[in-house]
């Protein structure tokens, strides 16, 4: 007796080639993806620092000194934003006269650690602070990277300072952790 049913579907060939050309594509595609967003961030600090670079030439301008930094290990946003990191008032200390602030809207989140936006008192953000270099004092922003390696730091040296390197410049690199961005010099 014949079968007369029609085969319909397909043949575990034909799923196995799909598969395979799925999994290549993927493994095509990801990881180029992953580096496209890497290179996003990358260049989402470099707007940031430039952006408080200018805000912290503003406070300069109508402040004629740069912020006296109250706390270590903080952002120190207040003297820009004019708001506490909850978003209350700031105090008086971080208006001083001749404030025309606020000079920022709002304290930018580094993208390479999301959870600085939960909370921005934490060392995973951007910290406004002093550095000295060669016997010159700076006001700088901290960048936290957790981690950033050695081709993402050149990467945000060319697009920041041109490529003159890592001890050189406005944008330097201590460590494995910190690398910071000169807003201004004392």
């Amino acid at each position: 007796m014949r079968n007369n049913l029609k085969k319909e579907g397909f043949t575990l060939i034909e799923l196995l080639v799909s598969l395979a050309i799925l999994g290549l594509i993927l493994a095509i595609a990801v990881p180029n993806y992953l580096n496209m967003v890497k290179y996003a961030n990358m260049r989402k600090v470099a707007d940031d620092c430039r952006i408080v670079e200018k805000s912290v030439e503003v406070y300069f301008a109508t402040v004629k000194s740069y912020p006296t930094l109250q706390n270590v290990h903080k952002t120190n946003q207040e003297f820009l934003t004019g708001k506490k990191p909850d978003g209350s008032l700031a105090d008086e200390v971080f208006r001083p006269e001749g404030w025309a602030g606020p000079y920022l809207d709002f304290w930018p989140v580094n993208p390479f650690n999301p959870k600085s936006e939960e909370n921005v008192e934490n060392n995973d953000t951007y910290q406004l602070d002093y550095r000295t270099h060669d016997s010159i004092k700076y006001l700088v922003l901290e960048i936290p990277f957790v981690p950033l390696d050695a081709e993402a730091r050149a990467y945000l040296d060319e697009i920041l300072d041109g490529g003159d390197g890592l001890k050189a410049g406005k944008y330097r690199s201590d460590n494995n952790k910190w690398t910071h961005y000169i807003v201004g010099e004392y």
